[in-house]
């Protein structure tokens, strides 16, 4: 019975310092922020005829390296945990376009990479102009799909695609992924 009780704290015991080590080991998760962005030069190209008016389309494609950002190629193989916190796109300029407006048809902001499920966000008729930007927050079900692209640690497809008025209009897109990221150099 005694052995019996001496084996029942021992194992206790190890169990204790087991959990104590696992919350020690806790304490030095490491967190920063980590933020990817990419600039497109976008043309609007002519496609067709709608109601009308002439539509162009553009289609532009950008790649990110997630480990251009030192934080992230630092910790790259510690990564706890990736919450991505933003996604945003802005017009940063328009060129050829009366009154420096576009007007947007449609467009389509994916990222993207082979064998992942790809993240997108749709916007549609909307004028756009210098300072316009459309941002989408972290109720967005996309973003799963942006934390396993970005979990990959591995360089992934930006591309921006969609319609717009007037043809032969130039704009400049700036698009921007914002990260918390938890790492542990114990791990």
């Amino acid at each position: 019975m005694k052995a019996l009780i001496k084996l029942g704290v021992i194992i206790f015991f190890i169990s204790i310092v087991n959990t104590g080590c696992e919350k020690i080991k806790d304490l030095a998760d490491v967190s920063f922020d980590a933020n990817f962005d990419t600039e497109m030069d976008v043309d609007v190209k002519p496609t067709a005829q709608k109601s009308g008016l002439e539509m162009g389309s553009f289609s532009e494609t950008a790649e990110i390296d997630p480990n251009t950002n030192e934080d992230f190629k630092t910790y790259a193989s510690k990564i706890k945990e990736i919450k991505i916190t933003k996604v945003t796109f802005e017009i940063v300029e328009i060129t050829n376009a009366p009154n420096n407006t576009v007007q947007l048809g449609s467009a389509t902001l994916s990222v993207d990479k082979t064998g992942y499920t790809s993240a997108k966000w749709v916007e549609s008729a909307q004028a756009l102009t210098v300072g316009t930007k459309f941002e989408y927050s972290t109720l967005d079900t996309q973003f799963t799909n942006l934390q396993n692209i970005l979990n990959s640690k591995e360089v992934f497809t930006v591309n921006f695609y969609g319609t717009a008025d007037p043809v032969d209009a130039s704009f400049k897109v700036k698009v921007s992924i914002n990260s918390t990221i938890v790492a542990n150099p114990l791990n």
